[in-house]
């Protein structure tokens, strides 16, 4: 990794002759002033002492010279002074100048200088003027990336860009990507996580903008009883809504990976979509859909459609009529991907509780044109509301798009933010790789983050993973990623450069040397699977790549405030961290508070 020198391109013997010439300079000049002092304070005359050292020295050797005690003391007391002087400055030099990690060094055949310049501050600023983005004006108008290592440039995506991360598992991907990119966030910005410190850590910046909406059934983050609610049926208009909100309970908890029956998958879901466009239709509560699904001779929702959508009703009717052994394995199918609303700690974030109830209803379009922050949190596994999870994030993008489509420009004048943090393991949406390029277009800035390339296709499949890639405008790869095949693609797309390559040959006390140009892998794939904590590599389109140092929060201006989130919100009181200020921190502008 740090083999970028050939030694044969070197001159070791006159390099060591240098060094050598040097140290004996340095120390002939030291020896020959304690000679002159020592004489000095002996009060005898130094017209008789050479002044160059090296003759000095000689006389001194032969004897011609005598070498005074006190000359033994100037010399002690010189090295003293020099060890004071020194070492203070070389611990100096050491804390302002910090060792660098091994793969800066590469950082010179990568993308640098002017390269860069789409990702500055001022191109970003024109950008969002271009487009006709409203932003506060204490703010850069688009989301921090990070400090090219080439030339410390602060990095910065427009909003019109949508990424995609992937890093490994706890490498810094939640605190230099995921709380930044809410904090910074404009306008209004819905999350996801299956954790509460990403909830913790912005909660108190983002409540100085709007209301927080917390939807936590299964108290991740321990936000007690809900105080709001959201109809899940409120966006089924029609049967392709139905549809849509059926496929977010059919991809439920176990993503792509899972093999599904050919009859029975289908079959389910389509039964699935049927019943909630008759709760739709009835005007009743989603969980009414599991109580149809569990009782295969009730024929309630057949005749709820029967009016107003007659051919859904003859297909539901034909569901309901299979002879008893098909229809027990459909229904089945059905009621396991609907398993969720059967739980009471679901029922409340989803159902109004009585017609008294004052709790305030979700209204996806209205977040989507607020300052408002959306936070969804699940777990995998029994009791999993991801399917919920899935459908409210789809509700509120979809919204935002239609909504965008209407504004100036064709998108919303002040960007949504949303941050798919584990977005794998909590946003199964089996759509959002072919809408993901749609949304820039609309002011929808999404900030997918996965922990490998394996886990994106165990969601969305190889193809569906190639196509998220493919629609983001910045890929990142961080550290802690062990995927060969992955890394070794990667590795191939920021290519070769040219070396000099050096042979040396030694024959009967002679050295002779010969040159060629050769091709050298820049990132090795082994390289890429070290890169070292606090580096990443950026790809972006029309641009080579570019290494990255991450800037965690900590670094940011409004450490302060995160900190003082993560104390009040957090589940033990936490103690406030202190890190050294650097110079090429990113200077964004402060927040008016």
């Amino acid at each position: 990794m740090n083999g970028d020198r050939d030694p044969a391109l070197g001159n070791r013997e006159a390099l060591g002759l240098l060094i050598a010439g040097a140290a004996a300079t340095a120390g002939g000049t030291l020896v020959s002033l304690a000679i002159h002092l020592g004489y000095c304070l002996d009060g005898r005359a130094t017209d008789t002492l050479a002044i160059n050292p090296l003759v000095l020295i000689v006389t001194a050797a032969a004897g011609q010279v005598s070498w005074p005690i006190t000359a033994t003391l100037a010399l002690v007391a010189e090295l003293v002074l020099l060890a004071a002087v020194v070492i203070p400055a070389l611990r100096w030099w050491k804390a302002r100048h910090p060792a660098r990690p091994w793969i800066d060094a590469k950082a010179k055949h990568l993308a640098y200088g002017p390269e860069l310049l789409p990702l500055t501050e001022s191109a970003v600023t024109a950008k969002a003027a271009m487009l006709g983005v409203r932003v506060p004006g204490d703010t850069v108008a688009g989301l921090s990336l990070g400090i090219a290592v080439a030339d410390r440039q602060n990095l910065w995506a427009d909003y019109e860009t949508l990424h995609i991360d992937i890093w490994g598992p706890r490498q810094g991907k939640s605190t230099s990507r995921a709380v930044p990119a809410v904090c910074e966030a404009p306008g209004p910005a819905i999350v996801t996580s299956n954790k509460r410190d990403l909830v913790d850590d912005t909660r108190g910046i983002r409540e100085k903008k709007g209301r927080c909406w917390i939807f936590d059934p299964q108290a991740v983050a321990d936000s007690g009883d809900p105080d709001w609610w959201w109809n899940p049926l409120t966006s089924v208009r029609t049967e392709v809504d139905a549809a849509q909100l059926a496929s977010h309970f059919a991809d439920g908890d176990d993503g792509q990976a899972v093999r599904k029956d050919a009859f029975f998958d289908p079959e389910g879901e389509s039964l699935l979509a049927a019943l909630f466009l008759a709760a739709a239709v009835g005007d009743e509560p989603i969980t009414r859909v599991y109580e149809w699904i569990s009782d295969p001779d009730d024929l309630q929702p057949v005749r709820m459609l029967e009016q107003r959508w007659p051919l859904i009703a003859t297909g539901l009717r034909a569901q309901y009529e299979l002879d008893r052994r098909t229809r027990s394995g459909v229904f089945a199918t059905g009621r396991k991907m609907a398993a969720s609303l059967r739980l009471e700690s679901i029922r409340r974030w989803v159902t109004s509780d009585s017609p008294t109830d004052k709790r305030p209803q979700l209204d996806p379009a209205a977040l989507a044109t607020s300052r408002d922050t959306l936070y969804m949190l699940s777990l995998e596994g029994a009791g999993s509301c991801g399917p919920l999870v899935n459908a409210l994030t789809a509700s509120v993008l979809e919204a935002a798009t239609h909504i965008g489509s209407k504004q100036p420009m064709g998108r919303l004048s002040t960007p949504l933010v949303c941050v798919l943090d584990e977005a794998a393991n909590v946003v199964r949406w089996r759509d959002l790789p072919k809408r993901y390029s749609h949304f820039g277009s609309r002011g929808i800035l999404v900030l997918t983050i996965l922990q490998s390339w394996s886990q994106g296709v165990r969601c969305w499949g190889a193809e569906g993973m190639e196509a998220l890639w493919s629609a983001s405008g910045v890929r990142v790869v961080g550290s802690g990623v062990d995927d060969n095949e992955f890394l070794r693609r990667r590795s191939d797309s920021i290519g070769d450069r040219e070396q000099l390559r050096g042979t040396l040959t030694r024959h009967s006390g002679s050295v002779s040397r010969s040159w060629q140009l050769t091709d050298k892998r820049i990132l090795t794939l082994a390289d890429l699977t070290a890169i070292p904590r606090g580096r990443a590599l950026i790809w972006t389109a029309g641009m080579r790549p570019v290494l990255v140092e991450t800037v965690p929060w900590m670094r940011r201006p409004y450490a302060d405030l995160v900190a003082a989130s993560r104390a009040h919100y957090g589940p033990t009181q936490q103690p406030t961290v202190t890190t050294p200020s650097d110079h090429n921190d990113l200077r964004g502008k402060k927040e008016s508070r």
